[in-house]
């Protein structure tokens, strides 16, 4: 069943009480009290929303299709990223934690770390970020990056030695805020590492094995670490959103803490303040849990194909082609068709131009470019249709020269497009009669195909209200630069996202649902495309 007709139902059961209690939402696995329980709280779904549609920077910024990057090891280190911070670490040597037992005096250690937060990523980067039409940046950060901010959040755990070295991070993060916000960039603060860690990789923080989900006293410490920070940055204007933690590993007690846990912040933010939780590498069944909700809730998958035997064994034309194709392999069958069973509402939080050289054959310099760009270049195409947005993975490398993981190289070597979205025109105006003639001609089409179809009544005046909501909503978004500045156009996601789950929502309320319910996303989505397509075209503009 198609997420609007999911969502037609769920509105539906909320706001006149038909649905049965107890009954399952299609598709989910979940029934309707647990998933009340879940992400209701006083205010949220069956009201008290805050209205869309106001025009704000941080609305345009929250809604609207997300192209970015990831500003790894800034804070969060890796060593194969930035190796210069692990000098002297005690063994083995991969870890913050490793770092902070060095056995160097603490304000050494400190010294050091805040050289590194001063140096790696500096205001003249966001600069450059915009100048190639990114427009937002994920910032992974750790529990004890918050020391500045409340230093009791470390308190019995490992880092609660390390008050005094982390003191200093949270007025970097916060000047981070800034600098982007100068350049319209949109921050999604991803929560990279836990109390006790969420998954067995250096990267959690420490080198030993995860332990978030053996131990209570770790999950309660990871709940009140994300109500501190949710607290702290909600009301920032170009926060975008809150990643709940990055790549999970997935176990059974997984399920249960996120629906928890978005629950307990869901009291401090209402219904829509944009939060995202991983897949545990778990799409699927991702979605099937955490969908259909009305609530701004985005799913977060991380694509690479350079890793296995199996995408070894693959040339880099062949895993373009699936990419453009069925997509097999790490996205499994069909990110396509699993992305608009959530509405769109799905993030490739990391992705990347590395291939493995097995992919390559043996090819160099050019021809590597050349195979690299036509991998980049496939994913994108998807990732722009099919999901709310993206975010390479990463910024930029301390030691050599790295084309497949480097943003800053791959566009050196113009494997990632001069601009990436829409450029801002200026005041670009459309003549109103083009909307009535572009609508009228869909409907007609719509019409002619779905009548003889279906061979009874329908409901196409859904269609034509959708189609204008999708028209003049799309030119509402791609002529935001001049609400808010001089920066890159914005765009609804095409696969419809957040912004189109709210304005369903307002139909549903104001028209009420019905079988025919699913005409007015028809609608919605080619208004959209239509107008998108009248603005980048000048011969239609009036």
């Amino acid at each position: 069943m198609p997420i609007f007709a999911k969502l037609s139902n769920k509105v539906r059961s909320l706001v006149d009480d038909s649905k049965p209690p107890g009954s399952s939402f299609p598709g989910t696995g979940v029934n309707s009290q647990q998933q009340q329980q879940s992400f209701s709280q006083p205010g949220s779904e069956a009201g008290g929303r805050i209205p869309i549609g106001n025009g704000s920077k941080s609305e345009i910024m929250r809604y609207r299709f997300w192209a970015g990057v990831n500003l790894g090891s800034w804070f969060t280190l890796e060593k194969w990223i930035s190796s210069s911070p692990f000098e002297g670490a005690a063994p083995p040597g991969g870890s913050d934690l490793d770092i902070c037992k060095s056995g160097r005096p603490k304000e050494e250690i400190k010294r050091k770390l805040e050289q590194h937060w001063d140096t790696w990523i500096v205001e003249s980067d966001f600069e450059f970020l915009a100048q190639r039409g990114i427009n937002s940046i994920r910032l992974p950060i750790s529990y004890y990056h918050l020391s500045g901010l409340d230093p009791s959040l470390v308190k019995d755990t490992e880092f609660d030695f390390t008050v005094e070295i982390y003191q200093g991070a949270w007025s970097r993060i916060t000047r981070a805020f800034e600098w982007a916000n100068r350049y319209h960039i949109g921050v999604l603060v991803d929560l990279h590492a836990v109390p006790g860690k969420q998954n067995p990789d250096a990267h959690a923080g420490a080198s030993h094995e995860a332990l978030l989900f053996t131990h209570q006293k770790y999950q309660a410490q990871t709940v009140r670490t994300l109500e501190v920070l949710l607290r702290a940055i909600a009301g920032v204007e170009n926060v975008i959103g809150l990643e709940l933690m990055n790549e999970p590993a997935a176990c059974p007690q997984l399920q249960k803490f996120h629906l928890n846990t978005l629950n307990r912040l869901r009291s401090i933010c209402g219904p829509d303040f944009p939060l995202m939780i991983s897949d545990a590498w778990q799409l699927e069944a991702g979605l099937k849990i955490y969908f259909p909700t009305s609530s701004f809730i985005l799913l977060d998958t991380h694509v690479y194909r350079c890793f296995t035997s199996d995408d070894c064994a693959k040339s880099a034309e062949r895993h373009a082609e699936e990419v453009r194709g069925d997509l097999s392999g790490r996205l499994g069958t069909d990110l396509v068709q699993k992305s608009e069973s959530g509405g769109g509402r799905v993030i490739v939080g990391e992705w990347s131009g590395a291939l493995n050289p097995g992919s390559l054959n043996g090819s160099q310099g050019g021809e590597q470019d050349a195979k690299r760009r036509n991998f980049v270049r496939a994913q994108l195409e998807v990732f722009e249709g099919k999901t709310s947005g993206y975010f390479f993975w990463t910024y930029r490398k301390q030691d050599g020269w790295d084309a497949g993981w480097s943003f800053k190289d791959a566009c050196r070597a113009e494997i990632i497009p001069v601009f990436l979205g829409p450029k801002h025109k200026g005041n670009v105006q459309i003549s109103p009669d083009l909307l009535s003639q572009r609508r009228q001609f869909a409907t007609n089409a719509h019409s002619q195909y779905w009548d003889k179809a279906v061979r009874r009544p329908m409901e196409h005046d859904r269609f034509q209200s959708g189609y204008t909501t999708g028209w003049e909503d799309a030119l509402h978004f791609l002529s935001s630069g001049t609400v808010y500045g001089n920066g890159p156009a914005a765009e609804i996601p095409a696969a419809g996202g957040q912004w189109k789950v709210r304005r369903f929502e307002e139909h549903i309320a104001q028209r009420g649902s019905g079988e025919f319910a699913w005409e007015w996303g028809h609608g919605f989505d080619q208004g959209r495309q239509a107008a998108t397509e009248a603005w980048k075209t000048s011969s239609l503009l009036s």
